[in-house]
Formats: structure tokens, sequence, C-alpha cells
């Protein structure tokens, strides 16, 4: 595609060089770029993307998108924003696919990855092809990818969109993470549901505080009146987040859901325990439906509501929609049943949020069992304000605690564990163990048992 075609989405380019260049791909990694293409020098916290650009146009680059008066020997384009104009840049070069697609963007702190999971579910159940995008992968038709963000930079996720479009989709999901919104990695796509699951303390590493933390989430909500196709809104009632974001954005009745176990147009109520999850009660607009979810936790049920509600927003029918839910898929790391042959009831939970470990760990204490042992860790180069809350939790919570490394990135894993340990009441209810997988091999060489990891 040709540049000057290319940036006529971008008001404020300014080109200064040759015009007529033709464009073979986008990139803003320079060690990626290839012979041909539009290179975006984007800043990072710790580096100008200035600083890259001669490496960029090394390795072949044509031109360079930036914000300042930069030095370039190839075309250059200034811009107000160079995030959002590659977000624009890459919706037409991919030809505009979030438009051929019925897109559901999921926000919120806890329960993104489960409600896209059953949305996509629910949208299959429907007669919709569907591709989803998310923490765990990247679903494009049959072909299932790892994911490398929880919302990929625009450039990849346009990609990925038009190769759903190719694929014969007809809709697609997507978590969309408040760092994705703050740097306007989804700019530009037409949301037909944005779905709002609640807002907890989380990525303050980030945001600093809460109030910047909720406004990034609310952009998801602002750019519905702003899109050429008309949205819907999907929001949890029960919180008070929720309740500001209806506040913010009144849309009419027929493109709001608001779901809840105390208010709303969509309420649900946990009945009781069966051996694979939970009876839940849904109730929408007169309409009563009982289902055996196979999904564990009253926090499971609200993020089945969710995803209904996307799932009528689309045109589906509540009693088929509920019907479906029983046979849900079961979420990788979201309370996930471990199989093993002693019997036990082993669970893995993605919870890293001090919210997210109380609602495991209260769902948990209510399954049969003689003792509750947590095993934890914080990850590295995050929020540090939450490792004693999370300590505090799971030491409240738990009979036995074991604090652990988990993904330290580039902090020590020791001085991790003691701010999680700073929150733990004085006792012996706890233990330190740095490296779970050599302590756990060496335990069970003594006892001479096989290991399967």
């Amino acid at each position: 595609m040709m540049l000057q075609e290319l940036i006529q989405e971008v008001s404020s380019a300014r080109l200064f060089g040759e015009t007529k260049i033709q464009v073979n791909g986008l990139a803003y990694d320079s060690r990626r770029v290839k012979k041909g293409d539009l290179f975006f020098a984007l800043s990072g916290s710790q580096k100008q993307g200035r600083d890259f650009i001669q490496e960029a146009v090394r390795h072949g680059a044509v031109a360079v998108v930036g914000e300042e008066n930069f030095e370039t020997e190839v075309t250059r384009v200034e811009v107000a924003n160079a995030r959002m104009a590659m977000a624009k840049i890459a919706q037409r070069f991919f030809d505009f696919p979030d438009r051929q697609l019925q897109i559901v963007g999921i926000t919120g702190t806890n329960g993104k990855t489960t409600t896209a999971f059953l949305t996509k579910h629910l949208l299959k159940s429907m007669g919709l092809r569907c591709g989803l995008i998310g923490t765990v992968c990247y679903e494009i038709g049959d072909c299932v990818e790892p994911a490398t963000h929880t919302t990929p930079e625009s450039c990849e996720l346009y990609a990925l969109l038009q190769r759903m479009v190719k694929e014969n989709c007809r809709a697609a999901v997507m978590e969309v993470s408040s760092h994705a919104l703050d740097q306007y990695r989804v700019g530009g796509v037409d949301f037909d549901v944005a779905v709002f699951t609640n807002l907890t303390r989380d990525h303050l590493d980030y945001h600093s505080e809460m109030e910047s933390y909720f406004l990034a989430k609310q952009r998801l909500f602002a750019g519905l009146a702003q899109q050429q196709k008309p949205g819907a809104m999907v929001v949890n009632g029960d919180d008070e987040r929720g309740q500001m974001l209806l506040k913010n954005f009144l849309l009419e009745s027929d493109r709001k859901i608001i779901f809840g176990e105390n208010v709303g147009d969509l309420r649900w109520e946990l009945r009781g325990w069966h051996d694979r999850g939970c009876l839940a009660e849904f109730v929408y607009r007169g309409q009563h439906c009982s289902v055996a979810l196979p999904l564990f936790g009253k926090f499971n049920v609200a993020n089945a509501a969710a995803a209904m509600g996307a799932g009528l927003m689309l045109g589906g029918a509540f009693q088929e929609l509920t019907q479906a839910l029983e046979s849900a898929p079961s979420v990788p790391g979201r309370l996930e049943a471990v199989p093993n042959v002693r019997g036990l009831k082993v669970f893995v939970d993605y919870a890293h949020t001090d919210d997210a470990l109380r609602k495991a760990l209260e769902t948990l204490a209510q399954v049969p069992h003689r003792r509750l042992i947590t095993v934890f860790g914080c990850g590295g180069n995050r929020d540090r304000s939450k490792r004693p809350l999370m300590g505090a939790v799971a030491m409240e919570l738990s009979n036995r605690v074991y604090v652990t490394s988990d993904n330290p990135r580039f902090e020590k894993p020791e001085s991790i564990i003691e701010e999680i340990v700073a929150g733990l009441k004085k006792g012996n209810g706890f233990e330190v163990v740095v490296d779970r997988r050599k302590q756990f091999v060496q335990h069970s060489m003594k006892r001479k048992r096989k290991i399967l990891f």
C-alpha cells in the first residue's frame, strides 16, 4: 500500500520527503524491521523511539513515523500521537477487519479470561465462528497460538483480526487490558459489545493510583459513542466502578445490559455445588433458568452472567445461552482442577491480586476438605503494594501457606518474598520456599515418588 494512502487516516500527519513510497509491512521493533517496512518510533517508559531509527533504516525501513522533529535519511512522518497513528495506519493496512467482525471487548481487573472463554463458547453455540485474543492464547479459526500479551500491539492486533476474517470468522472476543487502552493498542477498533467485569486494586506500578486505572478502563466505553457502528455495553452493576460507568455513559436501554447478584436486567444467584462446579440460577426480564455450571465459585457465576450479557446483545436467546453454559470448557489456570493419583483436590488459579486470591480461597473453602494449603508468590517488577495484602489474605483463609517465587523478572526473589511475608501474621502457619521445584523434587526423592511436571 502507498504511504500517502496509509496516512490519510491520521489527521495530524505531516510528511517530509519522498511521497510515492510503497509500504510492504509495519514494524515498531527496530530488530524486526524488514525491507520495505514503515517504522514507528514509539517512546516507552525507559527508551526513546528516535534512538532506534538508524537501526530500523539499516534493516530496510522506507519511512519513519514519530512524534518529534527527528532526523532520518528516509521519508519521515510527524504525528501528534505515534501510538494512535500506528493503530489507525494498521487498521487501514489490514483493510479494516474490525468492521467485518462482531467484536466483544472485555475489560476489568478480574475475570477477563474466564469471561472471554465463556463468551466465545456461547457465540459458537449461536452458530458464530469466533476468534479469541487474550491472556492464555490467540485462537484464529482452528489455529491456537500462545499469547504474547493480553492485548497485543495494534500492528499484531489488526493482523490477527484480518486472519480471522480470512478464516471465515464472523466474530471475535478480545480481552482488553488497561495498558492496551492507555497505549491505544485498540485505537480505532469498532466494538459491538464492551463488557466490564469489576475493578479492584492492580497495576498501580503503571497507573500510580486507582483513578488513573479506572480512567484507562473507561476508554473502552467512551469509544462506543465515537465509532461507526453502534456499540452496546454489558456492565457489572454490583461493582461501584460499574455503577459509575453507567452514569457516565447513558446508552439506550436496548444497548446495555446490567448484570448482578442484587441489581440489573440479568440477575444471578449461586444455589449450591456439584462435583464439577456450582449450581446457579439466572433471571433475565422475567425468564428464569437453572444451570449446572462446570466452574467453581461465586465469581464465576458473575463471569457467566457477563458472557451471557454479551451473547444477548449479539442476538442470542436467553434459554439457549443458559443451556450452552452447561457444556462450557474449563478455562486454563482459572480454578483449574489438577488430576492426581492420590485423589487430592488440587487447583491452579491465576489470582494475582488480593481480591482475586480472596475469592479463590473463599470458593475452595466451600469444597469439602480437611486442610486448605496455599502455595503462591508475586510477580516481579509489578505493583509492590499488593504483596503484603496477598500475604495477609493467604494467611487468613488457609491452614498452611507456602510463600514462593513466581516470575521474579528483574527483581530478586528473596526481596519479593520479604514484602509478601510482611503481610503475614506472626506464627508457624507459613513457610518460605524460594525454589519450589527444587524443594519438591528433593522431598519426593527422599520418599521415592515419581514426579510429573
